[in-house]
């Protein structure tokens, strides 16, 4: 998981970048036959909402940020494109020979939903929220909703590191 700054048309948006492992039963009425895949997730956040994260504090707890565009892709190469991907958007042109046409595809598709605007009727939120230490931070991977979501569901699903590993995550 890692920001990267994209700016395209004078805006400044921000990418988080997500790798998760998934997978399904084939025959999933009897539990048998486990396959798992890697899919890449891009969550493009507009710099506003990005900006919210910098402010959390024990006087604002809870932040969630909305992504109204995100591109999706499944790959048995899911650890090397993410990383490839994060160096192409994040300007290291000489790389840029090493990027698969699925990393351009996943660019262009962004910079089209940009440029016509298309918002889908489900927003991807991330929800963040500072542990009661004052010291961790409690994130989920962002997920779909219609709405903003509850924090309810952070009594018991969460991952949570230290404000220092969460700071490293963000970009200046």
């Amino acid at each position: 998981m890692q920001f990267a700054k994209l700016i395209y048309n004078d805006n400044i948006y921000y990418v988080l970048i997500v790798s998760k492992l998934t997978g399904h039963y084939r025959y999933r009425h009897i539990k048998e036959d486990w396959r798992t895949w890697s899919s890449f997730y891009a969550y493009v956040f507009d710099e506003n909402e990005y900006l919210k994260l910098l402010n959390i504090s024990p006087d604002n707890r809870k932040i969630s940020i909305k992504a109204e565009i995100s591109v999706s892709k499944n790959s048995a190469y899911i650890d090397r494109d993410a990383r490839c991907w994060l160096e192409w958007i994040s300007g290291d042109s000489h790389h840029l020979a090493a990027c698969d046409k699925s990393k351009r595809d996943v660019l262009n598709k962004i910079q089209t939903d940009i440029d016509h605007n298309r918002k889908g009727m489900m927003s991807n939120y991330w929800r963040v929220r500072l542990a009661d230490d004052n010291e961790h931070i409690r994130f989920q991977v962002p997920d779909s909703f219609s709405r903003p979501p509850s924090f309810k569901i952070f009594e018991r699903q969460y991952f949570e590191v230290s404000q220092e590993d969460f700071n490293k995550l963000l970009m200046d």
